[in-house]
């Protein structure tokens, strides 16, 4: 509120007075006036904090040029002639990404979006703009649409979900007593299971299996972590790094079974990109969970194991 309250503020200062409006209220009926309105969608939030998208979607079908920054959809939709996207700053520190961010954003209204608006020829219709208007409405329109959303959840939910109960069904539901059984067992004896220790060396090897977006060939950290199972199987659990990017997500790096040390002990190994310091930067910790091909989803059963981050 206090942030909302400075920009009403500044709003009616003399420079900007008639410049900034504050809608109150968003629906339908506004967003149709603003798509029919405005030249270009700005959409500025911190990645990766994007939500749907829909109303750039919206804009962008109706021939308004988005500019925003690469996180949910646009990352998909932008081209060279439709918009123009801002360059990332996730690797900015977070006390310098507001200005590097707000320096992008200035340079693109600068060097791009100005000129192209203002290159008009002597009919004073600004040619080049209207292409990358039509090329908006071209690009944008068949991607991002309701029928792309039924069909989506149709072959990523739906029919996923029909055949996995088909599954659970057959041989009278003999697979969905065994995942009960699984299930039930697990319960009983995950109370044992816990995190020996975390060993962090740096700078080891490079790593290819790296899930933070980074290429191949960078050099790596090793993770190495020794877990009691107890009864459960070390190939039916999940052992991750985990820490924070920073930007309000996570990383996640996936550890792989190394060795059995003795009874009940397994050694999990993965790689960590970047130094101890910044291992410690990121709060980075290490879970076990249970895992299973038969699952849903990786946390169906709402159980894992953290490393006592304190040693």
């Amino acid at each position: 509120m206090d942030l909302i309250r400075h920009i009403t503020e500044v709003s009616k200062m003399d420079p900007f007075n008639g410049g900034i409006f504050l809608l109150e209220d968003y629906d339908l009926d506004i967003a149709r006036s603003l798509v029919q309105g405005v030249d270009v969608w700005l959409n500025t939030p911190l990645k990766p904090m994007e939500a749907s998208g829909t109303s750039g979607q919206k804009a962008g079908l109706n021939g308004v040029m988005n500019c925003s920054i690469r996180d949910g959809w646009w990352d998909e939709g932008v081209s060279s002639l439709n918009g123009w996207a801002i360059p990332d700053s996730s690797e900015v520190s977070p006390q310098k990404r507001d200005e590097a961010d707000s320096q992008a954003l200035y340079n693109i209204l600068e060097d791009a979006i100005i000129p192209l608006y203002y290159t008009r020829d002597l009919g004073r219709v600004p040619r080049r703009w209207v292409d990358c208007m039509r090329e908006s409405i071209r690009t944008i329109t068949p991607l991002f649409s309701s029928q792309r959303m039924l069909r989506q959840y149709d072959e990523q939910i739906y029919q996923p979900t029909i055949k996995r109960g088909g599954r659970l069904a057959e041989n009278h539901f003999a697979l969905a007593s065994q995942i009960a059984e699984f299930k039930h067992f697990i319960c009983e004896n995950w109370s044992s299971v816990r995190v020996l220790s975390v060993d962090f060396r740096e700078g080891r090897e490079p790593f290819s299996e790296y899930r933070y977006g980074l290429g191949e060939g960078m050099i790596h950290s090793e993770v190495l972590v020794e877990v009691y199972l107890g009864a459960v199987w070390f190939q039916d659990v999940r052992v991750e790094a985990v820490g924070s990017n920073g930007m309000g997500g996570i990383w996640r790096c996936s550890l792989s079974f190394a060795a059995k040390v003795r009874q009940g002990v397994y050694l999990y190994r993965g790689f960590f990109h970047g130094t101890e310091e910044k291992w410690r930067q990121s709060n980075a910790n290490v879970r076990v969970f249970p895992s299973s091909i038969n699952f849903a989803s990786e946390f169906e059963l709402e159980l894992a194991k953290w490393a006592d981050p304190n040693g």
